[in-house]
């Protein structure tokens, strides 16, 4: 088989339309020529093959051991006889005033769903970050058309288009993103989705995932009326575990010679029980037993992970017996939990009762965090929105 033949089913090419191949020192020069055929007169639709003149592109097609690929085509440009203009034969290598083919366009812009920068990209495919970029703000990513019955909102430090926060809307159960929203602030999230779904849309939603935020819940009330608000279990059990690790930190400023010996066993009060090792609950009981307020904060602790574990029709009764445990306990660090639960504690009981939660909207956070940090950081908020929503 000719080079010519394998050249056209390598680059997908029309057979016959490589004319000769020349090798350079820095580069591989492709002489393309497709078949003389009619076409059809952009301005006034009329059919004709009468041939203008001709006009020689460069198009680069790929890079190949650090030596670019250059395709050179004669195009030809057809004379109209019936509106008297001229126009370029349609060619499906490159779109028109473009220097790269469509088909290295298409690979540049699929390597950016990948977790990569743009630089690294740019480096690949032999060409500046600008183009990279270039090319991907030609994606769009609409808004979605509809909402689910479950939602998950979350905020994530994007530190774009001058805000530090923005907003993370997704949907848990399929587990995929929906959209985000440039900035964290309950007029413009209320406005987003006052414009962009009908009331209709927004009664369909059933229940909304979030953490403790009052933000998040007043933005929940305005625009659902039929959802109700299930608080993300990790961040209630994570409120205990806070409490817990300040009244650690209390009696450690006050142990002096075995100030360091409780900051390097932080991890034994963190860790389940059941998880220890003997050597570790040997270690436990003997830090428990310097400090009767942290031996409290820990069985208060363990008390709360019990808790979780009763059945819907049970949970509403031994939470409150919890409470009041916490109540009697004296303990300063954990007032501030008795107020939360206090304000929460239809939405704190619904998450413990919920298969829902915040899992897959943090993991998501947790990627974009990876994109920034290997692009260091992404000012732009429609590219860092479009890089995301591409991604997923």
């Amino acid at each position: 088989m000719p080079t010519t033949n394998y050249i056209e089913k390598l680059y997908a090419l029309e057979e016959g339309s490589v004319k000769d191949l020349e090798i350079l020192e820095d580069s591989f020069l492709i002489y393309i020529e497709f078949k003389r055929k009619s076409h059809i007169c952009p301005n006034c639709c009329h059919t004709t093959n009468k041939i203008k003149d001709y006009h020689l592109q460069k198009v680069k097609l790929d890079s190949i051991n650090d030596k670019d690929t250059f395709a050179l085509v004669n195009k030809r440009r057809y004379y109209c006889p019936n509106c008297h203009k001229s126009f370029y034969e349609k060619a499906s290598l490159s779109s028109k005033y473009q220097r790269r083919s469509q088909s290295q366009l298409f690979h540049i812009v699929s390597e950016c769903a990948k977790k990569q920068s743009f630089t690294d990209i740019a480096a690949r495919y032999r060409v500046s970050i600008t183009t990279v970029i270039r090319y991907f703000s030609m994606i769009s990513v609409p808004c979605p058309a509809n909402l689910p019955e479950v939602l998950s909102i979350d905020e994530f430090k994007g530190n774009a288009q001058g805000h530090k926060y923005q907003v993370a809307v997704v949907d848990p159960v399929a587990k995929r993103p929906l959209d985000i929203l440039p900035k964290r602030d309950t007029d413009d999230i209320v406005r987003y989705f006052f414009k962009n779904f009908t009331y209709r849309q927004r009664c369909k939603v059933n229940l909304v995932v979030t953490d403790l935020s009052s933000l998040f819940r007043k933005v929940i009330r305005t625009v659902f009326p039929n959802a109700k608000i299930v608080a993300d279990r990790y961040h209630v059990t994570r409120l205990v575990n806070w409490a817990m690790e300040r009244v650690r930190k209390r009696i450690q400023n006050t142990m002096g010679n075995n100030r360091i010996y409780f900051k390097r066993s932080k991890y034994l009060i963190n860790k389940n029980k059941e998880n220890l090792k003997p050597e570790e609950l040997i270690k436990l009981e003997t830090m428990l037993g310097k400090a009767k307020d942290l031996g409290y904060a820990y069985m208060l602790k363990e008390c709360f992970r019990k808790v979780l574990k009763h059945d819907a029709l049970s949970i509403r009764i031994f939470l409150d017996r919890w409470l009041e445990l916490v109540a009697s306990s004296g303990l300063k660090e954990f007032k501030s939990i008795l107020t939360t639960f206090k304000e929460w504690n239809g939405e704190i009981i619904r998450g413990f009762i919920s298969r829902y939660s915040n899992g897959y909207i943090e993991g998501h956070n947790n990627k974009i965090k990876v994109v920034k940090r290997l692009s260091f950081g992404i000012k732009n908020f429609n590219i860092l929105r479009n890089r995301i929503l591409y991604m997923a």
